[in-house]
Formats: structure tokens, sequence, C-alpha cells
């Protein structure tokens, strides 16, 4: 048996450990946990091709972070996914409450000025592409030297405290 595959069949069960150490991390977004589980394998089989012992790493530790990898490529991949169907939702919204695009705009807007430091309006900006182009979280953290990570969890907090704002504004409406 080839030594690669020989690594990838003994660390099987590392796929099945990483998923449950991981799973309220990586979250639902209606991903089945197979589709997880199957990425797991893509990383592992990944890992086993590309692995140097020469470097000094353990098999199981540089396979732990390409297998969590894959699974968080499938969660990103699902998620942008999602977002598109959540912008579907907020056109049925505007309906709804009777606002227009503008009014929806304006009101975003307004929850940026009144709850968002200047960095986290930028991040924001930067992110949806209000400038010439969408950044990504490695472009946006290098321009703040911050970890993509940190970049991550500012844009997140940005976004809740945006959506905070909106459901006062639409408990007001009714």
């Amino acid at each position: 048996m080839d030594e690669r595959l020989k690594l990838f069949e003994d660390n099987k069960t590392l796929v099945a450990y990483i998923y449950t150490k991981n799973k309220y991390r990586l979250g639902s977004c209606y991903i089945e946990p197979k589709d997880y589980i199957n990425a797991g394998y893509v990383g592992l089989y990944e890992a086993a091709k590309r692995y140097d012992p020469e470097k000094g790493a353990t098999f199981s530790t540089y396979a732990y972070f390409c297998i969590l990898g894959k699974m968080l490529n499938i969660r990103r991949q699902n998620k942008k996914y999602l977002n598109e169907v959540e912008n579907i939702n907020d056109y049925e919204l505007t309906a709804v409450y009777d606002f227009d695009e503008f009014d929806l705009i304006r009101i975003v807007n307004r929850a940026m000025n009144n709850h968002l430091t200047d960095r986290q309006k930028d991040i924001l900006k930067m992110y949806y592409g209000f400038y010439d182009r969408e950044y990504t979280l490695k472009e946006i953290g290098e321009k703040y030297h911050v970890s993509e990570e940190r970049v991550r969890q500012i844009k997140s907090l940005s976004e809740r405290k945006i959506k905070r704002e909106l459901k006062e504004i639409l408990k007001w409406q009714n």
C-alpha cells in the first residue's frame, strides 16, 4: 500500500473527531453532517498528498488544519448562497413594511452612523464592495494589521448592531 494511502486510511477517524469537536463552530447553515464529513475526507486526502515529515509537524496536526479548512470552506460557500436568499427576503421585507429600497438604505445608513465606529463602517464597506470592489478578509486584515479572524469578528459584530437597529425600527412600525 502506498504510504500516502496508508496515512489516509489510518486517520479517517480524525475527520469525525474534528467534525464532532467543531460542529457548534461550523453551525448547520442547512448543511448535512455527512457533507462536512465528506469535505473533511477531501481535506485529509489533500493533507496525505502534501504532507512532508521533514518540516517537523506530526501528520495529525497538519491534517487537522487541512480537514477543518475544507469543512469551513463548505460552510462559507453555503453562506454565500444563503446571503443571496436573504437579499431576496429583503425585497419581501420592503413589501411587507411599506418601505422602498431607498428607505431601507437610509435606515441602514443611519444605523451605521449611530452605532458603528469608523473602522467598523470601513470594514463593512470594503467587504461588501462599497468601494471599487469587494475586498477579502485577508486584504482588510492587512490594511488594519489584524488577522482575518479578527476582521470576521468585527464584521459580524457590526452586522449584529445594524440588525438590532432594524428590528427596533420594525417594532416601532407595527
